[in-house]
């Protein structure tokens, strides 16, 4: 084999590394990120709504959206969710989301980030599977 095909090879296989692994990375991100949205309680869906994905810096202020059903939110999950090398902040900054999270709420009772954060573990191997990292 020539150097320049090994070269060629070696180039390939880091490319498709580095897919993957961005693949897996956002697989996380939109799996763990989901379930915290279908796992807050919903009255109005306000709540619900109001979570919001950014990169590089957490969101401000709140947002008018009701998803009753968090497929709109879930959606604005998959399309702006950064890969590997990313910061990805998902943020609900609806004065009661904290209380909801602690508590406050019988369908919520183990909160909305905490119990989907017991189970990243299991996410991350998952989707390292699913993307053969």
């Amino acid at each position: 084999m020539s150097n320049q095909r090994f070269a060629s090879d070696l180039r390939k296989f880091a490319e498709k590394c580095n897919r993957s692994l961005d693949d897996t990375c956002r697989a996380v991100a939109i799996k763990w990120f989901s379930s915290t949205v279908m796992s807050t309680p919903v009255d109005t869906g306000r709540l619900r709504g109001n979570w919001q994905i950014t990169l590089g810096a957490p969101a401000q202020g709140v947002t008018n959206l009701l998803d009753t059903s968090g497929a709109q939110v879930v959606a604005n999950i998959s399309q702006q969710v950064g890969g590997a090398g990313k910061v990805n902040y998902l943020v609900n900054n609806l004065p009661y989301a904290e209380s909801i999270e602690y508590g406050h709420s019988k369908q919520a009772a183990q909160g909305m980030v905490r119990i989907n954060f017991i189970r990243i573990k299991s996410i991350i191997e998952q989707s390292a599977r699913e993307h053969q990292v």
